[in-house]
């Protein structure tokens, strides 16, 4: 994969860095770096019958916003799109890192606007940003734009959930399914 900031060919073999967070046995694999906004994408090898290509599932890691990676292992997606394979119903997924703690969510008064909205959310940004990258680029994979369906486990859900309600989000998705969703948790978004 070619690297956009100098050209160059990238290794996408092996899982980049996780987001900054404390290390949790089981939930952290691999190192963690500040530079850790990576996305993995895992793909049939055979073209889709489609024209329009593979239907793509976009998972967003839980964690309580705090911890997590898209690089744990209950989340690779080479078993997800094998499972779909088999079954004749195959897919595209892609799993994501976000800035999390006060890196992605951080929140004070000072960092509110003039109508109190918060202006400091970076983790939902971070996955806005990559839904962008999906939109933009997915198709190089085979991958539908038009059928991107988000997908969520805990924080991972509630994410879901803030970008449905999101008018920001509303052209970067078609469909959703979250695990686990509460309407009474307020981030900011």
């Amino acid at each position: 994969m070619t690297d956009s900031q100098n050209g160059t060919i990238r290794n996408a073999t092996n899982y980049s860095p996780s987001c900054l967070q404390i290390i949790d046995e089981g939930l952290t694999s691999g190192p963690i770096d500040e530079d850790c906004l990576y996305l993995n994408v895992w793909a049939p090898t055979k073209p889709s019958t489609s024209s329009a290509g593979y239907p793509v599932m976009l998972w967003i890691h839980g964690g309580a916003f705090i911890e997590g990676s898209a690089t744990q292992v209950i989340y690779d997606g080479l078993s997800w799109t094998n499972a779909a394979i088999n079954e004749n119903n195959s897919f595209i997924m892609v799993s994501i890192n976000y800035r999390l703690n006060v890196m992605g969510f951080f929140s004070q008064l000072a960092l509110l606007d003039e109508s109190g909205q918060t202006i400091a959310n970076q983790g939902i940004t971070d996955q806005r940003m990559a839904m962008t990258w999906i939109r933009d680029n997915i198709a190089q994979f085979g991958g539908d734009k038009n059928s991107v369906t988000l997908m969520g486990q805990s924080a991972g859900s509630h994410s879901v959930c803030i970008h449905i309600a999101s008018p920001l989000s509303a052209s970067l998705f078609h469909a959703d399914y979250a695990y686990v969703c509460s309407a009474t948790h307020d981030i900011g978004e």
